[in-house]
């Protein structure tokens, strides 16, 4: 596995969790509130705040377009020499 496929793998990731962060902010911060206290008492600080919540979870799905983007192989040629190539033929 190259980095390329890491940082694609990354990037998928960070997509998945920012809609379902996006969506169920409160859902999603408790579903990490498992351990000792001061941790608990950290996720019910974001969850008691779904808004920022919703706000960091969209930012990090534009973050994991952005790397996925990255991880693309540059284009041979432009759309519209594709488009009017076809529209010769």
């Amino acid at each position: 596995m190259t980095i390329a496929h890491v940082k694609e793998l990354v990037a998928l990731m960070m997509i998945g969790e920012g809609v379902v962060g996006t969506l169920y902010p409160v859902r999603y911060a408790r579903l990490w509130a498992k351990g000792p206290r001061p941790w608990n008492e950290f996720i019910e600080w974001w969850a008691d705040r779904p808004g920022l919540l919703r706000f960091i979870c969209a930012a990090e799905i534009g973050v994991g377009v952005w790397l996925a983007d990255r991880q693309l192989p540059p284009p041979t040629h432009s759309r519209g020499e594709v488009f009017m190539s076809r529209m010769s033929a």
